[in-house]
């Protein structure tokens, strides 16, 4: 009788732990869903067809972008490197001071002037990032959360004036493949909600992922990003929009161009492309690992019972000759 409740309580236990796990994966999955481009996300997707319905129609071609035309861009001093000088100036040249831009270049000691002066609270986190990157990434969300406007890498260049794409949202984010957003291009109003939730959110995600490139990526860089985003979404927000690859990619009706940039990766981000591009066998090969472990708990567990039992039948023979 006390085997058989003894029973019963293991299995109430075991299907309870499995249906509360269960119901903690679903609301996972139902609230980062976001994170794949298609399904639900394309709901968020801008499209030509959208942009052009909307530049026709009188009343918005009356009303003034929320989204400020200020371009922040971000590097250590004020010598662009070469590689980028024509990326940056295809920008500038698409956004002339006459159709009211202004693109602003942040150095090292002005961002870190303004963060001093508006933001002196994050400043013990600032200074623990172990990565320059770290810094950059956090600067860009601070900046355009004070001020609004476009935030953009050197690495991207313009193909054509971004001013349709400002009158769409309040919010505006391109896509990546296979999953998530990019930092590395977006544009809001002044003190928007989301990235309020960004900046505040930091401090939360500052942790140290083993190397570089984990470290970077899950705590101030693109994934940090598309978690917060996904988060965002999941509750009451204003209207925000992304970019498809067809818009913000390199192909022909796109309004970006995009040259080789990455400097900040470490030599560990070698091996973490290698894998994403052999996804397949990551994937075999942890599962044959998963398999093996098990092979061999259950070969150790199964020595350790019969080791248990031959020990037990040793003792009786001695106790009962």
């Amino acid at each position: 009788m006390v085997r058989r409740t003894r029973k019963l309580f293991i299995v109430t236990i075991s299907l309870l732990t499995f249906v509360f796990i269960f119901l903690k994966l679903s609301a996972y999955c139902q609230k980062y869903v976001y994170l794949l481009p298609n399904g639900k996300a394309s709901t968020l997707h801008l499209n030509l067809q959208e942009m052009e319905a909307s530049s026709g129609s009188s009343t918005s071609s009356q009303t003034k972008s929320k989204i400020p035309k200020i371009i922040h861009q971000i590097w250590k001093d004020e010598n662009i490197p070469d590689k980028w000088s024509v990326s940056v100036n295809s920008c500038r040249t698409q956004h002339p001071e006459e159709d009211g831009w202004t693109v602003k270049l942040w150095t090292d000691e002005m961002a870190l002037s303004f963060m001093e002066t508006n933001y002196q609270w994050f400043m013990p986190i600032y200074h623990s990032y172990p990565y320059d990157i770290q810094r950059f990434d956090a600067v860009r969300y601070f900046i355009v959360y004070h001020y609004g406007g476009v935030y953009m890498d050197l690495d991207v260049g313009c193909k054509k004036s971004m001013d349709p794409l400002l009158d769409e949202a309040t919010f505006l984010l391109p896509i990546t493949d296979p999953i998530g957003y990019s930092n590395d291009w977006f544009a809001a109003t002044p003190r928007h909600a989301f990235l309020y939730k960004v900046i505040t959110s930091l401090s939360k995600f500052n942790h140290r992922y083993f190397t570089k490139y984990p470290t970077v990526l899950l705590s101030t860089g693109p994934l940090f990003f598309s978690f917060i985003f996904c988060q965002y979404l999941s509750e009451s927000h204003s209207k925000v929009r992304t970019l498809p690859p067809a818009l913000y990619g390199n192909g022909p009706v796109s309004f970006f161009s995009h040259v080789h940039g990455s400097s900040w990766h470490g030599s560990d981000a070698s091996a973490y492309f290698w894998m994403q591009s052999h996804i397949l066998y990551v994937f075999i090969s942890i599962f044959v690992c998963i398999l093996l472990l098990l092979f061999l708990s259950v070969k150790f567990f199964a020595a350790q019972r019969r080791n248990r039992s031959n020990h037990r039948r040793e003792m009786q023979q001695e106790l009962y000759p």
